[in-house]
């Protein structure tokens, strides 16, 4: 069985790629690679079998479902549910067919039958499935470890099997390459650790005795040890909190640079992100064109997915939010009318026609050409179903297609499954929490673990040590490691970090990474860079919420006031705080400015619910939303009876007043003014959150409302408060006189200004819902 061929079999052809590189300064003939998958693919075939489409799969289940006592597993038959559902029901499937566990035998690892009834339908669906599988001729992987051949002819082709492995060896994968040591000579390279002991513990079973924190050359024909080896790399490790999320990709930036700076190739330094989100937020940030992202750009924000989606959305659920996002597209074409008819009536290709033609990338259009390609064996098995049912199919499939990163840069972006069996000198993890890592699984849903455990199959803890060998592995083949988390009340460390003994800080240090991850570049668009111009504040009136905007974030300003920038609203369902606060200003300046005062709650109450009905709008959603408002005001009513009953009166409600202040001219529509005996009470209607600052926050204070009411109302004995209507209270501003005076410096430095750089602010949780965030880079 000896051969001079030797095929190498790694755990993915990101680990090949990695191989292939390292070896190309070498003077001598490259090893043949494969991966696991390809190999398990070609060593092991069913004959006479057709290879099912993914979608094709899905409807053979729904219809092997089709028993009654299905509905016990609480798994809705809807089609478009059952899409969903149907991936929990094939995970664990597969699961049983990869550790080679007969449905049968669960039963008896249920030794208190706090299942019986779930196995028994999963049982029943199983053989259903099968029989139509068989039936159909199709070639379906949850059976192949009881119907298949040895490809012995592939197998004899590879010459000697050397299996690199890292992670876990399914029984099946064993039993395969057992029956391949009886034709060739398989080698197997596997490092021993706390994290895998289930697969030394199979090890053992087959009489090999490996040692803890050693790595081994294993003959597996003779089962013996070739060579071994100590394992014990200790990299530098720094971890870092923060108290936004955005914040890490500053430090992603630093800790590249430090990694370059002490001599690491920029090739040999890795991002890993455990959730995909987090990659997008490191595109839009890489000015530089550093990244290159190994799971490239997903179809999904691709000008057909969105714009085919939105149609999708607002023909299936018109709402007004829907329908505004729809309309935005302008696209000219027939879903409408042919979306609640079957597919044999139309042709499908034809009716994505004005979607292909408004995406602008050969690239898209050339990888949704090649989705549809495959989807048409799928449509054949949708004729009687509905042209919605096949979008419902077809988004799907286009949303697991990506685009090579192409123009990306020389350090590497990648998820956790990607790193195995690589080695990177400089090791960046973000998102270190819990909710990431460890990623949740969806495998443990009809079985605990204590009849996995029982019945072999593997248990969430072996699911949670797997990833913690993958981070370990990672971790200790670098020279430095620099690890990122959110720290605050809602986000957690992992609790990995102490289970792969590291260190954690809990200090978050923002400061030093905000101003990173803001600095100008000089390759970066006018956007991004320096903006200086002109500004005269004393041209035209000056209201609170234009200077807060101007004291909050320059750059904001700039495009709200002097370029005119306007967001586009998309229209809602459920109406906004703001938008709720709108009508309820609205139907309180009707209240009162039809009487100043109100002797009763009833009649106060009267007079608001009748201005509401008039006010809200006809939206169901609407009215149901804001008449909480109105049961919300009931205590507010008896507030205000109380006040008038002690003097207090109405004089104005939503009124405009300018005025001169020095050389400016201020402006602002006052909320309300009361008169109560001799002082003049200036209010400001609050719905939501309001701000109210310390003695030592003023300096930097953004938001003079009260300030400018003010100035604006004459009163020889005036004061200025909100008016929370959701506490039901009245308060006032807790440093007047010293607002005042910072305001009077602010308009006066101001007047003697009128040339500005127009920067974006350094307080990044001001981004957080500006409409001005993605003009800026920032989300």
């Amino acid at each position: 069985m000896s051969s001079k061929k030797e095929t190498h079999i790694l755990p993915s052809s990101r680990a090949i790629r990695e191989r292939y590189l390292s070896l190309k300064e070498t003077n001598r003939l490259l090893p043949f690679y494969t991966t696991v998958s390809e190999f398990m693919q070609r060593a092991v075939i069913a004959a006479s079998k057709t290879n099912i489409d993914a979608d094709h799969r899905v409807m053979l289940l729904l219809e092997a479902s089709d028993f009654k006592s299905f509905s016990a597993l609480n798994i809705e038959r809807n089609f478009f549910t059952f899409l969903t559902n149907s991936s929990y029901i094939f995970r664990f499937f597969e699961e049983l067919s990869a550790e080679c566990v007969a449905i049968d035998i669960l039963e008896s690892a249920d030794t208190y039958a706090e299942y019986e009834e779930h196995i028994a339908i999963l049982k029943t669906l199983y053989e259903r499935y099968r029989k139509l599988c068989d039936d159909k001729g199709v070639y379906e992987k949850i059976f192949l470890p009881h119907d298949y051949t040895l490809n012995k002819r592939y197998i004899e082709s590879l010459g000697s099997i050397v299996l690199h492995v890292e992670g876990y060896l399914t029984n099946f994968e064993l039993t395969v390459l057992q029956q391949c040591s009886e034709l060739v000579d398989v080698t197997l390279y596997y490092e021993a650790g706390r994290f895998n002991k289930k697969l030394t513990s199979k090890f053992h079973d087959l009489g090999l005795e490996l040692q803890e924190g050693h790595a081994y050359r294993i003959n597996f024909n003779t089962r013996e040890i070739e060579s071994e080896r100590s394992v014990n790399n200790t990299p530098r490790i720094v971890t870092q909190s923060f108290s936004q999320r955005l914040l890490q990709v500053g430090f992603v930036k630093q800790r590249i640079y430090e990694y370059i700076n002490s001599g690491i190739d920029v090739e040999r330094i890795v991002v890993v992100t455990p959730d995909e989100n987090f990659a997008n937020m490191l595109r839009d940030f890489d000015h530089e064109g550093n990244f290159n992202f190994a799971k490239g750009v997903s179809l999904v924000h691709s000008k057909f997915y969105r714009s085919l989606k939105a149609v999708y959305d607002a023909l299936d659920n018109a709402t007004v939010e829907n329908r505004s996002r729809a309309e935005r597209f302008a696209i000219t074409h027939r879903l409408e009318s042919h979306f609640k008819r079957s597919v044999a009536e139309v042709d499908f290709e034809a009716l994505l026609v004005p979607f292909m033609e408004y995406e602008t990338d050969s690239r898209v259009r050339q990888s949704v050409h090649e989705a549809l390609y495959a989807f048409a064996r799928v449509l054949e098995q949708l004729q009687s179903n509905s042209v919605k049912s096949a979008l419902h199919l077809f988004l799907k499939r286009v949303a697991t297609r990506s685009l090579d990163d192409v123009g990306g840069g020389k350090i590497t972006v990648m998820g956790l499954l990607e790193t195995r069996m690589i080695t990177f000198e400089g090791v960046i993890i973000v998102d270190f929490n819990e909710g990431f890592v460890p990623r949740r699984s969806e495998k443990d849903l009809f079985l605990n673990s204590k009849v996995r455990e029982r019945a072999n199959l593997p248990t969430l803890s072996d699911r949670e040590s797997l990833q913690k060998l993958y981070y370990s592995n990672l971790i200790s083949r670098a020279k430095e490691v620099s690890i990122s988390y959110v720290s605050d009340t809602q986000n957690l460390p992992s609790r990995f970090l102490k289970e792969l003994g590291i260190a954690m800080h809990t200090d978050n240090r923002d400061a030093p990474f905000s101003e990173i991850l803001l600095q100008r570049h000089p390759s970066s668009v006018e956007n991004n860079g320096d903006i200086t111009g002109v500004y005269d504040f004393s041209a035209s009136p000056l209201s609170a919420s234009k200077l807060k905007t101007f004291l909050t974030c320059k750059r904001a300003f700039y495009y709200q006031y002097i370029q005119k920038l306007r967001a586009h609203e998309i229209e809602r369902d459920l109406p906004s705080e703001h938008q709720i606060g709108t009508v309820i200003h609205e139907v309180l300046k009707k209240v009162y400015t039809a009487q100043q005062s109100y002797a009763s709650s009833d009649a106060l109450r009267d007079a608001i619910t009748y201005n509401f009905e008039t006010v809200i709008s006809r939206n169901i959603l609407h009215k149901y939303q804001l008449k909480l408002w109105l049961k919300r005001l009931e205590p507010f009513i008896a507030h205000e009876i109380e006040r008038f009953q002690r003097g207090v009166e109405v004089l104005y409600c939503e009124k405009r007043f300018e005025k001169k202040i020095g050389a400016m001219t201020l402006s602002g529509i006052v909320d309300r003014v009361d008169r109560h005996d001799e002082t003049i009470e200036i209010l400001d209607y609050k719905s939501g959150a309001y701000r109210l600052y310390s003695k030592n926050g003023i300096e930097k204070a953004t938001d003079f409302q009260l300030e400018f009411y003010y100035h604006l109302v004459d009163g020889v004995r005036k004061k200025v408060a909100f008016y929370d209507l959701k506490a039901c209270r009245i308060v006032e501003e807790n440093f007047l006189e010293e607002k005042l005076e910072r305001l009077d410096a602010i308009l006066s430095e101001l007047h003697q200004t009128t040339h500005f750089s127009f920067d974006m602010t350094e307080d990044l949780s001001a981004c957080r819902y500006c409409d001005y965030i993605h003009l800026c880079k920032r989300g």
